[in-house]
């Protein structure tokens, strides 16, 4: 049943055969949806307003990217900012309690169970298993393609990076934050769980914030969606409603 409390916030680069725009119908069952995208020649925003109605689509403006190109901690080339300045936008956007947050190349179908475990303690955050590590050396590695969490958290936790890599206001360079020391995905763990709980900035003792992690970012299985499409971008390789967790942790 559709919820208001809840946004599917659609982000990432949308073209004109974007796998999402064969999966928004079927968000629309859920809750609200706004797609907060980048498109160089339009052809995947024409073809979204056209085809839906009652979504909200929010397109970055390509003339930032000099300014994207000067900020800190961040990898040569890498399409993070990106991610973060959408996000950001839609964020910003949104007015319901809790956002659920996917990708523009990907798709998921049958959402209850995975809101249904995030709403048994929306205090957490919930997130897709696919690129969600936990062993040695993949410390506060969450799944950053599909995640569902309280707005204002994952707001404040995008805000913070972005306008820290920007060098914006008073908010000082992090090297823990710094994209070009850990992953993309660590970095944005650990500024989601400094919103669930400030003190854990404080932490020296980096079993405790991997404790921590483990305890409020949580894994779902994503064969649980049922019918899914998920990409693996630097492999080239897409996941159509299986996905082998243990063989991707081996990489």
């Amino acid at each position: 049943m559709k919820s208001e409390a809840l946004t599917i916030l659609i982000q990432g680069p949308l073209n004109e055969d974007s796998a999402c725009l064969d999966f928004i119908e079927n968000y629309q069952k859920y809750g609200n949806v706004v797609v907060s995208c980048y498109d160089n020649n339009h052809k995947g925003i024409h073809k979204a307003t056209n085809q839906f109605k009652d979504v909200d689509i929010l397109c970055a403006n390509s003339e930032v990217t000099d300014e994207f190109s000067q900020g800190i901690g961040l990898c040569k080339d890498s399409t993070f900012i990106w991610a973060l300045y959408t996000m950001l936008r839609g964020l910003h956007h949104i007015n319901s309690k809790y956002t659920l947050k996917v990708r523009t190349d990907e798709g998921y179908e049958y959402l209850y169970d995975f809101i249904n475990m995030f709403l048994n303690n929306d205090e957490k955050v919930i997130c897709g298993n696919i690129f969600y590590k936990t062993e040695t050396g993949h410390k506060l590695h969450m799944g950053d393609h599909i995640f569902i969490g309280k707005t204002k958290v994952l707001l404040e936790a995008v805000q913070n990076l972005f306008f820290m890599y920007l060098k914006r206001n008073s908010f000082k360079p992090d090297e823990t934050l710094f994209q070009n020391k850990y992953t993309a995905e660590t970095v944005l763990a650990r500024s989601i769980l400094r919103q669930i709980n400030p003190d854990i900035e404080k932490a020296t003792d980096s079993y405790k914030e991997q404790e921590f992690f483990l305890d409020n970012i949580l894994p779902y299985d994503i064969n649980g969606f049922k019918r899914f499409i998920a990409r693996w971008n630097n492999a080239d390789i897409t996941f159509k409603n299986k996905f082998d967790s243990d063989v991707y942790l081996r990489e």
